[in-house]
């Protein structure tokens, strides 16, 4: 395992993988490793190294109930899961760096001391051969593709995805280890009175074309309301409104609209601009597991499958709590909530009317988060921002043609 994690530290996937949150799906079959998911970590400068997971909804949860404990301050529920890291010599034990001289293994530096974790939960344990030999696999395959493919970033950005089947020692034995990156395909607008799922159209900017997106909007909400899996549904649209941020705001279309995009949409761009009570969280949840429900059965959608695996019912508690956080609502949302909490019906015409005049006139009983002066601040910084990463997928896409 020591001469595996040097390779796998030397050549530093994290310099090349775009985020932990592009993950492989893995196979070793050998090894009893069956759709499972690796996570490289170290893109951003933090600890370096690899996790694996189960499946890709014990990956999703794992980010859930660790950013739920960030905000929270709680213990978070973890799924399993088992660990490669990197650390400084000087902060491993002394008995740890005594065996590894002892024996002779191998490090690629004094920050590269390779560390296994194996918990379940918050409760570590002693991982078994098996599990070690995993580990030994996996960090072997990595750095191996890392050397056989230079542009290992490319089928993130692109979307084409690709799969992989590489023969590597573990265990004191060759094993397969099949790595993949599942592909987001995309396709032109057909033809007049046909619909395809996966279509996008750009405009001369390189950005998803605004009518073009609004067309697909309807058509497909269209179409997903007649489906079974709408039945019992109420008549709020949480969905348009995903397309239209992913289309808007992340330059996304629904063929790649995977579980990161619809975490910051859920989570940064709700709590920002949509106007509703945190006990809204429940429809939102229902709606869209019910929309990649149905995309996944009729249409095998590529994206399907991790959508339902972040919208797991868990979810649920956490965006209450993001949708009633007043330090993220953006100018437009704190004053509709202002209104709302000071008891005007800013849903009809007249009542938005109403509350609108009376908030000009200055009238309007409104609590302090509707009038708070660094909101217009954080308001121009959050456009900032969407104008920066706008240009950075710009880069992306001149990088892949």
């Amino acid at each position: 395992l020591f001469r595996a994690a040097a390779r796998l530290y030397r050549s530093a996937p994290w310099e090349h993988i775009p985020s932990d949150e592009d993950v492989f799906s893995v196979d070793v079959d050998a090894l009893d490793v069956r759709s499972g998911v690796v996570s490289v970590i170290g893109r951003m400068g933090e600890r370096c190294g690899v996790i694996l997971f189960r499946n890709r909804a014990d990956f999703e949860r794992f980010l859930s109930q660790s950013d739920e404990a960030s905000v929270t301050g709680g213990v978070p529920e973890l799924p399993p899961y088992l660990s490669l890291n990197f650390e400084e010599s000087t902060d491993v034990p002394k008995s740890m760096r005594d065996e590894a001289a002892t024996h002779h293994w191998e490090t690629a530096g004094r920050g590269a001391f390779p560390v296994v974790v194996a918990a379940h939960g918050t409760a570590p344990y002693q991982p078994s051969p098996r599990e070690l030999a995993r580990l030994e696999a996996i960090s072997n395959a990595i750095a191996d593709l890392v050397t056989s493919e230079p542009r290992l970033g490319d089928p993130w950005e692109s979307g084409e995805g690709f799969c992989r089947a590489l023969t590597v020692e573990a265990g004191g034995h060759h094993v397969e280890v099949k790595l993949a990156v599942p592909a987001r395909p995309v396709s032109q607008p057909a033809a007049s009175g046909t619909f395809d799922i996966r279509a996008r159209k750009l405009d001369g900017d390189g950005l998803i074309d605004e009518r073009w997106a609004a067309e697909f909007a309807e058509d497909l909400l269209q179409t997903f309301a007649r489906a079974p899996e709408a039945d019992g549904l109420p008549d709020e649209s949480w969905m348009q409104l995903v397309l239209q941020y992913g289309h808007s705001y992340l330059n996304v279309p629904l063929a790649r609209l995977g579980a990161t995009e619809v975490r910051e949409i859920l989570f940064e761009l709700f709590p920002r601009k949509v106007s509703c009570e945190p006990e809204s969280a429940t429809a939102i949840v229902n709606e869209l597991r019910a929309f990649w429900t149905w995309t996944q059965r009729a249409f095998g959608l590529e994206t399907a499958e991790e959508c339902l695996a972040f919208l797991e019912p868990g979810l649920v508690k956490r965006l209450e709590r993001e949708l009633g956080n007043t330090a993220k609502f953006g100018m437009a949302k704190s004053l509709l909530m202002g209104g709302m909490a000071a008891g005007y019906d800013v849903k009809t015409p007249q009542g938005l009317e109403r509350f609108m005049t009376d908030a000009s006139a200055g009238t309007a009983p409104l609590p302090a988060f509707a009038t708070d002066p660094v909101l217009q601040d954080s308001d121009r910084k959050a456009k900032e921002a969407r104008k920066k990463k706008r240009k950075a997928q710009k880069a992306a896409r001149a990088r892949n043609r």
